[in-house]
């Protein structure tokens, strides 16, 4: 299917609706993160508390997006462990031959590299993405603020 791929409601939503088309249905975000896939564990777990409960505040995390959401986590973790290996064994290795190849994670890293982008373009978190977002903070309700609006009669 050529074209643009379709943005969910709650992305068109605050990024605005200029042509005043129907957004689609309501996705309401969950009350807490959900749980995190069975294969999101170490490091990608950790990145799923982190950027789960950003997406959750801004309103762009819902229960259908925990597998989307759990790839991403588990590439950003695999992105770290590629970097640290080659932080500690260092880009390159000799063969036994004598040649001086680069380290397989070099390759493993940039995959990564490559799948965290766009997966981080999915969920509004690159630059680019950011910028099409106009998030509008909702108005905290409580009885102080309304009183502070009114006056005291």
């Amino acid at each position: 299917m050529g074209g643009r791929r379709p943005k969910p409601a709650a992305l068109r939503l605050l990024q605005g609706n200029p042509s005043r088309r129907k957004v689609g249905p309501e996705v309401t975000a969950p009350a807490e993160l959900p749980v995190a896939p069975d294969y999101v564990t170490g490091r990608a777990l950790a990145e799923w508390e982190d950027l789960g409960s950003k997406l959750l505040a801004n309103g762009l995390m819902t229960a259908l997006d925990t597998n989307g959401l759990g790839c991403l986590c588990v590439a950003i973790a695999a992105l770290k462990d590629a970097q640290d290996a080659i932080a500690l064994i260092g880009a390159t290795y000799v063969t036994s031959t004598g040649f001086v190849r680069p380290s397989p994670h070099i390759g493993m890293r940039d995959r990564a590299i490559k799948l965290v982008a766009q997966l981080s373009n999915e969920f509004g978190l690159t630059p680019a993405a950011r910028t099409k977002v106009h998030h509008e903070q909702q108005p905290i309700d409580d009885a102080f603020e309304r009183y502070l609006k009114r006056g005291p009669n």
